[in-house]
């Protein structure tokens, strides 16, 4: 895994693990991240945009922008 920090706030997540697809980008203070807004895994469009998931640990709060995230990268 890596970490990176999210372009924009991520809302928080339930009783199970997550892996949102998302895209990576860059600003002058490192890695940043931007999760799809469509999550559905039937969506193979969104996945195939993506470069990395997004990974929600069981119950994690919501994350500002700015705050580090790990990930996968794709």
């Amino acid at each position: 895994t890596r970490r990176a920090r999210p372009a924009a706030p991520v809302e928080p997540n339930g009783a199970r693990a997550h892996y949102m697809r998302a895209r990576l980008g860059a600003d002058a203070a490192g890695t940043t991240i931007a999760p799809f807004a469509r999550q559905d895994s039937a969506l193979l469009s969104v996945l195939v945009e993506a470069d990395a998931l997004l990974i929600r640990p069981v119950n994690d709060p919501q994350r500002p922008a700015g705050h580090e995230v790990e990930y996968v990268p794709l």
